[in-house]
């Protein structure tokens, strides 16, 4: 899948208000179990990288490391976003379809048998 796909669903996601952006309001959500998949970027910190990928392992919250934050914000019509939170079930399992197919990301903490 070509990563313009991923774009596009997360624009239709933020038109549809499925979508967070973040630090602070993604982190506050992941415990309300609000956020169904977390999308990092590429060129987030390492330790930015390791504190939602543990939030989200303890929280077993889907997360993926995608894409730059340039793109990621203009996808959602912002400016540069490293951290994306879905809150939709079908636009995440979705995406990590996509970002499953797409060579350069980093998918975890997702369990086939239950889905997203």
């Amino acid at each position: 899948m070509k990563p313009c796909n991923i774009y596009f669903l997360l624009g239709l996601a933020q038109k549809g208000g499925k979508i967070v952006s973040g630090w602070s309001l993604v982190k506050k959500l992941i415990p309300l179990k609000k956020i169904k998949l977390v999308i990092i970027s590429q060129d987030a910190s390492e330790g930015t990288k390791r504190y939602f990928k543990d939030m989200c392992e303890r929280f077993n919250v889907p997360f993926c490391i995608f894409g730059n934050s340039y793109d990621l914000g203009k996808s959602i019509g912002k400016d540069e976003r490293k951290i994306l939170g879905i809150k939709d079930y079908y636009f995440s399992k979705k995406i990590i379809e996509y970002v499953g197919a797409h060579l350069k990301s980093e998918v975890g903490n997702i369990d086939k048998g239950k889905g997203v």
